[in-house]
Formats: C-alpha cells, sequence, structure tokens
C-alpha cells in the first residue's frame, strides 16, 4: 500500500500539470485508494466535483482521508465493485494501475461498465507503465514480470490497450 501511495504522489502533480480539464464538470477517480489523484485534480481546479470509487472497505478509509483534506463537499466517495457497474455521471474517468491488475477479459469488464456511462465527449485516462510496441527493454517488462507473478495481469503496449478498448 505505501509504494501505491507514493507512486500516486509522484504522478498526481504530472497528472494535473499535463491533463486539460477545461470543461470538465466531474471525475470518478476509480479503484481511487487513498484520494492522493482526486485530491490533486480537485485542488488544481476548484471548480471540478469527484466521485472517488474504490472497494467498500477501501471506501472508507478514503472518505476519512477526503474529509482531512478538506475535500468532502466537493468529493463523494463510494465503495462498490467496477465488475458489476461504476458511478455515472462524470466527464472524466481516471484509472491509475487498475487495469494492469487484470486479464484482458476482466478489463474489458471495467471498460465497458465505464463506457456505460460515460458521455459522448467523455475520456477515460488510463495510467499504466506501457510497453513499446516495439518491444524494446524498458521498467515496464520488470512490472511484467511482477504482475505475472502476483496477479493474473499484465503490462500491455499501446495497441494491446487500444484492442481493450475496441472490445469494451
Amino acid at each position: 500500500m505505501g509504494a501505491m501511495q507514493g507512486l500516486s504522489e509522484l504522478v498526481a502533480g504530472e497528472l494535473v500539470r499535463l491533463v486539460d480539464f477545461v470543461g470538465v464538470q466531474r471525475v470518478a477517480d476509480i479503484g481511487g485508494s487513498g484520494g492522493t489523484l482526486m485530491s490533486a485534480v480537485l485542488d488544481a481546479h476548484a471548480d471540478i466535483g469527484g466521485i472517488l470509487f474504490d472497494l467498500p472497505e477501501v471506501a472508507e478509509r478514503a472518505s476519512s482521508a477526503i474529509e482531512a483534506r478538506n475535500l468532502g463537499g466537493r468529493c463523494h466517495v463510494l465503495g462498490g465493485d467496477f465488475f458489476a457497474s461504476v458511478p455515472g455521471g462524470t466527464d472524466v474517468y481516471i484509472l491509475k494501475q487498475i487495469l494492469h491488475d487484470w486479464n484482458d477479459e476482466q478489463c474489458v469488464t471495467i471498460l465497458s461498465n465505464i463506457a456505460k456511462g460515460l458521455p459522448i465527449n467523455g475520456r477515460v485516462l488510463i495510467l499504466e507503465m506501457v510497453i513499446p510496441d516495439d518491444r524494446t527493454p524498458t521498467a515496464a517488462q520488470l512490472m511484467d514480470l511482477n504482475m505475472l507473478a502476483v496477479l493474473p495481469g499484465r503490462e500491455r503496449t499501446r495497441s494491446e490497450y487500444a484492442t481493450l478498448f475496441r472490445d469494451a
């Protein structure tokens, strides 16, 4: 959990620096854990509301963290199962290191659930290590070995992510 928190802190600053949130009214962080990414987005954009969605036991802890950051009035913390459904009514969905945990079929289920609530101009932001399509060695392959040993998921190439999106 500590490693994921540290990575979220590193990624959060880059996310708000690189992603254009102009015109966005609500963002959902799916599998949002302790709320680090959501807090960064809300801190950087005072006019945006948020939904942090994670397993019920994680959401309970995240709710306290969101309240401690004085963001409870702008961020709803919901518990649930992204294999069953995700909250609708958001312009942007963020998934940081979620899809790499799951096999292709499971990823398509998650992305299909998101697609059901995604507005016409909505966006899905996937924050993952990406293996180069030409398989040039990178740290992503090392993470891929870790994923193969621990979970049913894996790191993917950009074209493999595109296939998941098409299938969803």
